[in-house]
């Protein structure tokens, strides 16, 4: 009788263990309490499969705010850009003196002509993103961009003589797209749709010329990485 007694009277802990966040479960005689601790993960290192389609190559860091909210921030190179094949280039700048040529018209075929003599540039973008999910980092999210690239095209003509584009876009998008987190790894898929302020000063037969336009844009992301 007294070992029964005593066996009623001591007490079970259980404890349940998460990849976010642990908790434990104490059992004891006449009370339950339960104990969380904060969440230990908070960040995430990404790169873009995909980046190489919009010449940017670079890191992705996300950061998680709340439970809900992050923000992102990327940085890289860029270089060949494949998709200004497909841009489409609204003009508000000064027109190039050349003869049944529209001056942005005249940028995109420069672009297409010279894509292989990019030359290196850079880019940047902060993004925050709002969850869906009250999980932080996994599920649906919303979010907007804002960005700055710019990018470098050269044509060498003679051993003096070259013709050059050099643009800067400054742009903003807003993204739609789902992270999901597996032992750590990290997979984010978005569609992003926005537009683009930009400044291209082009050097032709050796003069300058300075062109302002908007260009708008669709982009896909495929970004792989951890979570620490």
């Amino acid at each position: 009788l007294i070992f029964i007694l005593s066996s009623f009277s001591l007490s079970a802990q259980i404890i349940i263990h998460d990849e976010k966040e642990s908790e434990t479960l104490i059992i004891g005689e006449g009370d339950m309490t339960t104990k969380t601790n904060s969440k230990v993960t908070k960040n995430i290192w990404k790169v873009d499969a995909l980046g190489v389609v919009y010449g940017k190559y670079g890191g992705t860091y996300e950061r998680e705010l709340l439970d809900f909210l992050s923000i992102q921030s990327s940085v890289g190179m860029t270089y060949i850009n494949f998709s200004e094949f497909y841009s489409s280039i609204f003009s508000f700048g000064k027109e190039i003196p050349l003869e049944g040529s529209d001056n942005t018209l005249y940028l995109r075929q420069f672009r297409n002509d010279n894509i292989f003599n990019a030359k290196p540039g850079y880019f940047f973008n902060v993004s925050p993103k709002v969850y869906f999910r009250s999980d932080g980092f996994e599920g649906p999210y919303l979010g907007v961009d804002f960005n700055y690239s710019r990018y470098n095209y050269k044509e060498k003509k003679d051993f003096d003589d070259y013709n050059a584009i050099n643009n800067n876009q400054l742009g903003g998008s807003l993204f739609w797209g789902y992270q999901a987190i597996n032992k750590r790894m990290v997979l984010d898929f978005s569609l992003a749709l926005g537009v683009n302020s930009n400044n291209s000063n082009l050097f032709l037969e050796n003069e300058n010329y300075n062109i302002h336009y908007l260009s708008f844009y669709y982009g896909v992301s495929l970004k792989l990485g951890r979570y620490f």
